[in-house]
């Protein structure tokens, strides 16, 4: 049988290599387009350490998801090379020192101070020129200055003029290279042009103050004595220090509160993962900015902004939309971060219509049983796009939510040790009532076997295998094509769909003469008040009456 190879495994003459590119949003962040790792010539070894490997991106990416661990590891990752290129350029500087010694002409250092002599100028006084460079530097237009080309003429003269082999790299700018090319072979065989480095971000570019400053104000210095040089040298670090500051960062900023305010709610996943959406369409429109400086302005914007969009926002989904925005700066006033919210001069868009209006409508009996005939006329036979397990997981989900009032999530995160032949435990759902026990009605008594059987497997992603990360998609899909187009009578009321299902099995269970807390305990709502403290709500075996004599289709 032929050895299938494992994804990121390359074999090229007989070694095996992990390749693995990296997403296009983090190749900044980690500095290259591509992992690259030998792993030998044994296939059981190489894929261990693939394993190995893969874990540690797989571990790295999800970090990297987050804007703040992205700039730290970033930040890292630059610390790490300027250490290895200072140790090289040290290493670089004693053999080019040794090399001039030798070849009996004077180091670059030597020649300026025997043509300068020493420098008389205070160091601090040239605090502003390292700015304006440093700013150069981190301008979009890296144009080289007349002094950068001076500097690089004046380089290829020198080399010219000496012997050996030593090296110069130059970026390719388009200056530099008519220099090059106008210069003697000697020259030119011992200049190569780097590519352009990133843009220095707001990180590099504080740490290169804070050397400037360290250098040049540090505890090592001893201020000027006279009156007006003090004032002077004062002065230039207080401008020095503000421009530090302005790039610090800051703790506060609003994806950093926001992740605060999540653990401090100790909010459910799906919660949590819906709350973080919301704060990163946020940040999108206004920047990670510290929460101290969202201004009600900012916040208006963005409620215009939802109503405006080519597909606006009903007024309900505009608040729930800013539900986590205000739980967020409620949290940031209780942890004295700000001492007003913004929210309060935000006013939200009133919701006018009736709840009749905005609910899901359930299906009547003939839709249900309109519905479940398709299931066995439409997806009992092979459909294209469509394998012989999904066909059949879709009419299990189907059948089950028809028969439980499950929230379709609920169903989907189901695990085999939370169902049997008696009963489907229902936990971690939308609210904390969420936790129930349902029991197992007679028209799907083949779920458990299913289940346990890995049935849920089919929905999970075609090419990888893996979980799909909104797990109701693929069912609420097929569910809607199947009512709207692929039924001999479609059913096109846009307000019943995939979840109209747990209404529908509500009403079944009212016809079926059902009392009222038998059916809020069978749909996870619990009464209001102290008495859920002291109320386990109706026994099992009433449930199970009552769910065994509801049937949708009657």
């Amino acid at each position: 049988m032929a050895q299938t190879k494992p994804k990121f495994m390359l074999i090229e003459h007989g070694r095996y290599f992990y390749q693995r590119k990296v997403p296009l949003e983090f190749q900044t962040a980690v500095g290259r387009k591509k992992w690259r790792a030998p792993l030998g010539d044994d296939f059981d070894t190489a894929y261990d350490r693939l394993k190995e490997i893969k874990s540690d991106h797989d571990t790295l990416l999800k970090r990297l998801k987050s804007p703040e661990e992205r700039q730290d590891y970033r930040t890292a990752q630059r610390h790490k090379r300027e250490g290895e290129k200072a140790a090289r350029k040290a290493a670089e500087d004693a053999a080019y020192e040794k090399w001039c010694h030798t070849s009996g002409i004077k180091t670059e250092e030597e020649e300026f101070f025997e043509i300068h002599g020493e420098d008389d100028e205070p160091a601090w006084e040239k605090a502003d020129r390292w700015i304006a460079a440093f700013d150069h530097e981190r301008a979009k237009d890296m144009n080289p200055t007349q002094d950068d080309i001076d500097g690089v003429r004046n380089l290829l003269g020198r080399l010219a003029r000496s012997d050996g082999d030593f090296k110069v790299e130059l970026p390719p700018h388009p200056e530099f290279k008519a220099l090059v090319a106008d210069a003697t072979d000697a020259a030119k065989s011992r200049i190569s042009f780097a590519p352009f480095s990133e843009p220095m971000d707001d990180d590099e570019y504080h740490d290169r103050l804070v050397d400037v400053h360290r250098s040049l104000f540090g505890d090592h210095v001893q201020p000027p004595s006279a009156p007006e040089d003090r004032d002077a040298f004062d002065v230039a670090k207080m401008l020095l220090e503000r421009r530090i500051a302005r790039v610090a960062r800051n703790p506060d900023t609003l994806n950093k509160v926001a992740e605060k305010f999540f653990r401090f709610a100790q909010l459910r996943k799906k919660t949590e993962d819906k709350y973080r959406r919301t704060i990163e369409r946020l940040v999108a429109k206004t920047g990670d900015i510290p929460v101290g400086q969202v201004t009600p302005r900012m916040l208006r914007d963005y409620r215009d902004h939802l109503k405006n969009k080519r597909c606006p926002l009903l007024p309900s989904s505009i608040r729930a939309e800013f539900t986590p925005i205000m739980g967020l700066f409620s949290y940031a006033v209780d942890e004295e971060l700000i001492e007003i919210s913004p929210m309060v001069s935000v006013k939200l868009p009133k919701e006018r219509r009736a709840v009749e209006e905005m609910k899901w409508l359930p299906f009547d009996i003939d839709e249900v049983s309109r519905i479940f005939a398709a299931l066995d006329d439409v997806w009992g036979q092979p459909v294209r796009g469509l394998s012989d397990e999904r066909r059949d997981a879709l009419r299990m989900a189907v059948r089950v939510l028809a028969h439980t009032a499950m929230r379709p999530a609920e169903f989907m995160a189901l695990r085999p040790d939370q169902v049997d032949d008696r009963a489907i435990r229902v936990e971690g759902g939308k609210t904390k009532s969420s936790w129930r026990v349902i029991p197992l009605h007679p028209e799907i008594a083949d779920f458990p076997a299913w289940l346990h059987a890995g049935g849920l497997a089919a929905f999970h992603n075609s090419k990888t295998g893996e979980a799909q990360t909104d797990t109701v998609t693929v069912l609420r899909h097929n569910f809607s094509r199947l009512v709207r187009s692929k039924m001999a009578q479609p059913i096109t009321d846009r307000r019943k769909t995939l979840y109209s299902l747990r209404s529908t099995f509500q009403n079944a269970m009212r016809r079926a003469g059902a009392p009222k807390d038998v059916r809020r305990a069978i749909l996870g709502h619990v009464e209001s008040g102290a008495i859920r403290h002291y109320d386990d709500g109706p026994s099992f075996d009433l449930l199970r009456k009552w769910v065994e004599q509801a049937d949708p289709r009657d």
